[in-house]
């Protein structure tokens, strides 16, 4: 989602601004057409489809049972809304929400020894930045480290601060990025990851790139996988699937890159990260044509206003949907009390997350800001 500053009156004049240059990008962009579903993951990566790149075209979603985008008015509506603060207001956090920064570290290198016996180490750095550990590879999700969300000098500011601090950090293989919305590819974190970690791999959805090379990025550091194309890390596996969303990023047109979720294969421990995604006939496509996962990390918030939201992010019930159909055990929750991106409250979206797992009868997890959680 757009982010904007809450009670900023330049960002009022911004958001307003946004909204022209989204419906003319809208607007002057060539139509779409459905990313092709591509090859199954043991297969050899076909080449780009000669729309891929092709300037002025944008990405859409495939599949028929999606909703649609919400029109002009809309997204008027909640750029105000953001602008002004609105989502901030009366929303606090779950109590016990953050964890101490000596309790963060010392789970955090506790994680470590337990990801080199063999075990699997996952730690919440709040709203979809996991660094996931494991099978001698260490792997962070959309990451963002930064105290706001959006467009510098604007942006939506943090509810809950980072845990642990990301200097813990001493080695990195891959960033997986779900997409270029700021909150999930945001600049500052991958500048500074960048220059910490050289040689760890960027991997974005297909169109991504240009978007990579703005922020340092040379085409040696980062990977654009389609979906259902997959990039091997020493033995493991990382395959990019399907998912509903978009993006809006400026100053690149609407929908410009494309959007994924990712299946992590290390080892013995399988992993589907959804990145944002709405509902949609995708679900049984991902285990189908990646494989089955036993943990699944899928979203918990920014489902509300629904009629607003449902096009970009599924509500509880529909990602314990999204993780049964993934052939996941477990659900871990993401996307949630960060930021106040959306009308649905922190607290409601922790409660929201476990009863939808009770009812779907799987295991719902949510973790706290800086946890580390092991799974042997």
């Amino acid at each position: 989602m757009l982010e904007l500053a809450p009670g900023n009156p330049r960002s009022i004049v911004l958001a307003w601004l946004t909204i022209a240059c989204l419906l003319l990008a809208g607007c002057t962009s060539l139509p779409g057409q459905p990313m092709s579903a591509g090859p199954a993951p043991s297969a050899t990566p076909s080449a780009p489809l000669a729309w891929d790149r092709a300037p002025g075209w944008r990405y859409t979603n495939a599949g028929a049972r999606h909703t649609e985008y919400p029109g002009a008015k809309p997204w008027a509506d909640h750029l105000k809304k953001l602008s002004k603060g609105v989502f901030a207001r009366d929303n606090p956090l779950p109590p016990g929400h953050v964890l101490d920064p000596a309790e963060a570290r010392r789970q955090f290198a506790a994680g470590g020894d337990a990801a080199a016996r063999g075990g699997l180490a996952i730690t919440w750095f709040g709203h979809a930045s996991f660094l996931i550990r494991a099978n001698g590879v260490a792997i962070l999700t959309d990451p963002i480290f930064s105290e706001k969300s959006g467009p510098a000098p604007f942006g939506i500011r943090r509810m809950a601060p980072v845990r642990p601090d990301p200097a813990i950090i001493e080695h990195l293989d891959a960033i997986i990025v779900s997409h270029a919305d700021y909150d999930h590819m945001d600049r500052q974190t991958l500048i500074d990851l960048r220059k910490r970690f050289p040689g760890a791999l960027l991997i974005v959805p297909a169109g991504t790139a240009p978007i990579a090379a703005s922020m340092g990025y040379g085409p040696a550091q980062v990977l654009e996988l389609p979906w259902y194309e997959t990039q091997l890390l020493k033995s493991n596996r990382i395959t990019a699937v399907s998912a509903v969303h978009g993006v809006r990023r400026l100053p690149w047109p609407i929908n410009f890159s494309h959007w994924s979720g990712y299946r992590l294969d290390l080892g013995r421990h399988r992993l589907y990260f959804a990145g944002d995604t709405g509902a949609g006939d995708f679900f049984g496509e991902i285990s189908r044509r990646a494989g089955p996962a036993d943990i699944a990390m899928v979203p918990a918030g920014a489902w509300s206003p629904r009629d607003f939201e449902k096009p970009f992010h599924v509500n509880p019930t529909e990602a314990m949907e999204l993780a049964v159909a993934s052939g996941a055990r477990e659900a871990i929750a993401m996307h949630w009390g960060t930021f106040p991106l959306s009308q649905d409250k922190s607290i409601d979206q922790k409660q929201r997350f476990l009863d939808a797992g009770r009812a779907a009868g799987l295991k719902a997890t949510v973790m706290r800001a800086g946890e580390t959680r092991v799974w042997r």
